[in-house]
């Protein structure tokens, strides 16, 4: 299987190639020395093993197509990839990517992008927005995934002149473990009586925040206008009580 290092010795000795398809490998790791690849226009590196991809992959100033599709262990995505103003399509669909940095708006070319992750797992502000959608006016597809994490950006899917393929998709809903009750015996009237408050209270509790989800859920859609020209539309995992206005 491909190693660092046999990657290292084919870019010494192929520091001309513009195509690399790596694709259905079981490469676990991109050495630093991709970056030297200065003509590479394409890397395709779907369904490998990679966990990480090298900061240096900013210096890949040619490249016009990034694919990462289906790396199920790739978990971080350098900021440095705003630097890949070239770039064309960028799909990200099938990773275990936590968010995709601030900064994709920067890459105005883009017409393909595919699994574009809206906030951070952790909540943290390094993830993108529907903002920067914004200047992306080249767009033909886009896959937006975790919609319902977005916080600002209604007007994102405005000037999209030329957009026909749009997936929406919200985060899946947390999976909540349900333990079985154990019957006991000898329990006194004040520990069931406590027991059957406790009980009515959760279930009030999970009520209200199931409500606040699908209030918010909806709003964010409702705001979110598809521009008229759309040709295929496809929404997952969307937990609003009825569809959005338009």
């Amino acid at each position: 299987s491909p190693n660092v290092r046999s990657i290292d010795n084919l870019v010494e000795s192929a520091s001309c190639l513009r195509v690399l398809d790596l694709s259905k490998t079981a490469l676990g790791a991109l050495p630093k020395s991709i970056g030297n690849l200065l003509h590479l226009r394409y890397l395709n590196l779907d369904e490998t093993q990679v966990r990480d991809i090298p900061s240096s992959i900013g210096f890949l100033i040619n490249l016009e197509t990034l694919s990462l599709q289906n790396c199920q262990r790739l978990q971080r995505l350098p900021w440095t990839v705003r630097a890949l103003l070239q770039l064309r399509c960028l799909s990200l669909t099938g990773t275990s990517l936590s968010h995709v940095p601030k900064g994709v708006g920067d890459l105005k070319n883009l017409n393909y992008l595919a699994g574009l992750i809206i906030g951070h797992d952790n909540g943290g502000p390094e993830g993108c927005d529907l903002n920067d959608l914004q200047t992306l006016s080249e767009l033909r597809h886009l896959h937006i995934e975790n919609l319902d994490r977005a916080t600002s950006g209604a007007s994102a899917l405005a000037n999209k002149p030329f957009l026909k393929d749009l997936h929406l998709c919200e985060q899946a809903p947390l999976i909540e473990e349900q333990q079985s009750e154990q019957e006991q015996e000898n329990q006194d009237d004040q520990k069931e009586t406590e027991e059957e408050e406790k009980e009515v209270l959760d279930v009030t509790n999970s009520q209200f925040s199931r409500e606040e989800s699908i209030k918010a859920s909806e709003k964010i859609w409702n705001e979110l206008t598809p521009p008229q020209n759309i040709e295929k539309l496809v929404i997952k995992k969307y937990r609003g009580g009825k569809f959005p206005n338009w």
